[in-house]
Formats: structure tokens, sequence, C-alpha cells
């Protein structure tokens, strides 16, 4: 009697305990369910219920070993919540926690795996319970066991490849010959949890690539490379059978290959990202006058990071001359002889659509501050370039053997305003002093303000500047400078301004020359016919046919 009364308290008071996560299970049947009721119910009560699953096919047997003794199983269905992990008595943070209603179920390790039905079991070893309670566990109850199921695919696999290597070796067959012959006999590897990252790092970790094959890989394909055709499964058994020397020397090639062109796909990413950020930063600051867009379909160089974008030069020396204005009423264009453009017996030099007429090298006097014109008067273009470069729109683009350059993305009428020289206007002893210690490349960032007879001033452009920096030389350019005043007639200090040279179509490079190429061929022509190149000259990548195969930087 008093073990009925126990018995019947019992399945009362797991009954009450039951109903607390009935809620939980109203929509459960079949296995979820009597796990769920395993979880929260004590071994008393199963002992009392032993009745089969409704329409199911187990029963409590399933719960019991050989010995006859009911074990616990473990299942994910309430929660898996993140928990610091001692693993070898290193913290992890990989959330190798199982956890359900009750917190004393915790993966300790993984002992072992098998594939039944096409899923994936592993046979988990609980925290504080003994082996014999172990059990078997769908994958995709693990889920949060990341740390631990990579671990033992490693160890799996290393056991795997041992395997092989000493069946191989028995039966006196080349280690590369074989192939999954004997796998029947092999521990079987698990599925590889880790991302294709993590999977190329192992690799590169052990194996790395050196620079040079890299760079002969992105040579030869460019950074517009297709998502790789293989699936991280393949990808995964290609690398640990490299790592365990399991690959003939093509194979090996060919991974390689691949894996550089993952971290080509990976850099280049990057490289993207960071460009579009620059372009927002570059037409941020130049508000769209012109619109300026970045791209790079060459190389994983990224943008620099020493270069900063102005709209207007910062002047170190102040000009201290007053320019007179002109007098013209109405049209400045129709009393051209007697305005600013034929200041110092030079010629009107802009036409009624603002478009430049005068000679190449011709100095070009624009209306100012003190002239009685307003701001639609034809002789003022370079004071108001920004808004004359509103309708134009150019992209710096990274060229193949000559770093950054820009191209027009609309066409340009010849004689039409481009761009002006921005910078940091210094003078001589300046310049000189800040780059008595750099190379001769920083030549190409330095302008002698030289127009009229010795120069005192140069505009260092080497790292402040506009989309002028970007423009690389040409022996043939379609672009042509002219010095430029206006608001003062100081002429150590004029403006350097670039116009079309002609009409340039759309998706078009633009150079200027930067140097006098005649003169220069003239001076050194004789010298590279001899082949005594001077070491301070650098080799013309401009590949036009007048170039004059060599350049010399000033400064």
């Amino acid at each position: 009697m008093v073990h009925v009364f126990f018995g019947a308290g019992v399945f009362l008071a797991e009954l009450s305990n039951l109903w607390l996560y009935i809620y939980r299970i109203s929509t459960c049947s079949g296995e979820r369910f009597w796990n769920l009721v395993w979880l929260n119910c004590s071994k008393e009560f199963l002992e009392y219920w032993k009745g089969p699953c409704v329409g199911g096919s187990w029963s409590m047997d399933k719960f019991k070993d050989q010995g006859g003794e009911a074990k616990k199983e473990k299942t994910n269905f309430f929660a898996i919540e993140m928990q610091t992990f001692n693993v070898g008595g290193k913290k992890d943070y990989s959330s190798d926690v199982l956890l359900s209603a009750s917190p004393d179920y915790e993966v300790e390790r993984i002992t072992d795996y098998k594939c039944q039905d096409g899923i994936d079991y592993y046979f988990v070893k609980w925290k504080n319970w003994n082996e014999k309670y172990n059990t078997w566990e769908p994958g995709i109850n693990l889920y949060g066991c990341k740390y631990l199921l990579k671990m033992f695919y490693l160890e799996r696999r290393k056991l795997y490849f041992d395997a092989r290597k000493v069946i191989a070796q028995k039966s006196k067959i080349k280690k590369r010959s074989y192939g999954d012959a004997f796998d029947h006999s092999l521990p079987p590897i698990p599925p590889d949890v880790r991302t294709m990252n993590e999977i190329m790092e192992e690799y590169l970790s052990i194996y790395p690539v050196s620079q040079n094959e890299f760079d002969e890989v992105l040579a030869s394909l460019g950074t517009n490379l297709p998502r790789p055709d293989i699936t991280k499964v393949v990808f995964s058994k290609l690398v640990g059978r490299a790592i365990f020397d399991m690959l003939s020397q093509v194979e090996l090639v060919d991974l390689r290959k691949l894996l550089i062109k993952i971290e080509i796909r990976k850099r280049k990413r990057t490289v993207d990202f960071d460009n579009r950020r620059w372009e927002l930063e570059l037409n941020s600051i130049a508000a769209d006058k012109p619109l300026i867009s970045v791209e790079n379909h060459v190389d994983l160089v990224l943008p620099p990071s020493n270069f900063t974008y102005l709209n207007y030069s910062e002047y170190f020396c102040e000009p201290n001359t007053q320019q007179s204005g002109c007098f013209c009423k109405n049209s400045c264009f129709e009393n051209r002889p007697r305005c600013c453009g034929t200041a110092g017996g030079s010629e009107f030099s802009y036409n009624r659509s603002r478009h430049l007429v005068v000679p190449p090298g011709s100095p070009v006097y624009e209306c100012n501050d003190n002239c009685d014109c307003d701001d639609s008067c034809q002789n003022r273009v370079v004071q108001d370039g920004y808004n004359c470069l509103e309708g134009l729109s150019f992209c710096i683009f990274r060229t193949t053997n000559r770093g950054w350059g820009v191209k027009t993305l609309k066409n340009i009428r010849r004689g039409a305003f481009v761009s002006v020289l921005v910078g940091e206007v210094v003078s001589n002893e300046e310049a000189s002093t800040r780059h008595q210690s750099c190379d001769h490349n920083v030549g190409k960032y330095l302008f002698d303000l030289e127009f009229f007879g010795d120069s005192r001033y140069v505009v260092d452009f080497s790292s402040k500047g506009n989309i002028s920096h970007f423009l690389n030389h040409s022996c043939s350019p379609n672009l042509v400078i002219h010095p430029n005043w206006y608001n003062h007639s100081n002429y150590a200090l004029p403006r350097v301004t670039f116009y079309a040279a002609m009409d340039i179509p759309a998706e078009t490079e633009l150079t200027y020359s930067y140097v006098d190429v005649e003169e220069f061929r003239a001076r050194y022509g004789q010298e590279f016919k001899g082949g005594n190149i001077p070491e301070e000259f650098q080799r013309c990548e401009c590949g036009s046919a007048n170039c004059v195969r060599f350049m010399i930087f000033p400064g």
C-alpha cells in the first residue's frame, strides 16, 4: 500500500511539473515529445509510464543501455545559450555548450561519428556524466558546438590520412595513386564546419603563397574573377589531401591557383569598398563639380592614404598686387579690344561659348573683382570653373603601367576648360627643404611657375590637390597648359590651368606633357642613342608615337 501511495505521489508530482511545460509541447509529437518528457521528468516517473509513444515507433526501451539502466539523451529543443567554455585550460567563446531546460547537460567532447540514412550523427560525451551515458546526437543538435566539431574534424581527418598511408605502405601502393578502395575500412571523416576562409588560412599557415606567385596569377587573370566553381566540401578535401601530401604536383599547382583566386576576390571586395568610400569623400568636397568616380580593375592597390583633396590652392605667399578692372557695361566679348583679356598685349582668350581660342601656352587674363561686368561674362571661366565643370564627369582609374590616371566620362570640346592645378603654393626654397630627402619621383608633383623668366614659386601637389594630381604624362597629350591671372597681377604667381587641346571623346584618358617634348628631345636625344641613360631617368610609358622613351623630372 505504501508503494502504491508513493507511486501515485510521484506520478502526481511529476505530472504537475510536466504541466509547466505543456505550452512548449502542444504541437510536438513522437520522438521530440518523449525527449522533452525525459528532460523534465525523473527516471521514476518514466519507469512508471512505460507506454509506447502515441503513433510512434519506439518506447522507453530507447533510453536503456545494454545493462537495462536508463540513460539520458540530450536535445537542444529548448535553447542553446552562449557560454564560456574551457578547452585545454584556455577560455573559448565559441558557444560549445548545449543547454536544455536543465543546466547540467553540457557537451564535454565528441568521441565518434557516423552517417546513417544521410544524417550525420556524433557520439557525445556529456560533462560530469559517466561515459556510459554518451549518446548519438544528430549534427543539427550541436550547432552551438562549432569549436568541438572543428577539433574533432581535424583529429579524425589526421587519423583517416594516417591510416591510408599505413594501408598504402602495406599494400606497396604509391601514396598518391590509390583512390578510395580502402575507405570502407577507415574511420569516416565528418563534415568540415569551418568556413572557406578558415580552411584556406589553415593551408596558408603551413604552405604560404609567395608574393611572386600571387603577382603572377594576378597579372595573368586580373581582378574581375568569377566566383570559384567549387563547393566547400570539395575544397576542404583538397586542402586536407594537400596538407597530408596526398596531391600530385599538377593538383597542387591547381589548388594553389585556386587559393590565390579566392584571396584575390576577398581583397578585391576590400578594394572596391574603399574606392566607394573614397569616391563619396571626393564628391562631398568637390560638390559634384565635376562629378568624380573611382575604379580599379587592374590590381589590388587601395586609394592613396596620404592625399588630401582641395578645391583651391593653399598659398604660403601672398601676391600683394591689385589688378585693375574693365569698364564694360554690356558685354566684354563685344568690347574685347578694351577688356582685361587684352592686357599686356594679349588677345581676348575665349569665344562666345567660353572655349579657349588663343595659341598653346599663351597667357590668359580674366576679368576680376574690380571689373564692372557680372558673372555671366565670357571672360570669367577659370574663376567660375566649378560652374563650368558642372556638366563634366571624370573617373580616377588604375592604369596597367602608370599608377592612377584620369579619364573623362563625357565628350569634351576643344578649348574647353578642364581643370586648374591645385596644391600648396610655396617658394623654391621651401619646396627644396620639403623634398630634399625624397626620391626623384617627387618631381612629378612639383610645378615650377616659370612662365616669365626664372621661377620663384612652386606648386607642390604631392600630398594635397585636386583631380589634376592624378593626370599622367604623355608625349602626345590631349590637354594644354596656360598660365592664368585674375584678381592680382603678380606675374610670378599665375594659376596653372588645363584646357582641351582637341575634341576628346568619352572614356579617353586625360594627359598633359610634364616637359617640353621637343626641347627635351633636342637636349637628351644623343644620350639616348648612345645608350648612356643616366640613373635619374625613368622609362616613359605613354605609348604614343611621339614618345621620347625616357623622362627626367624636375626637383
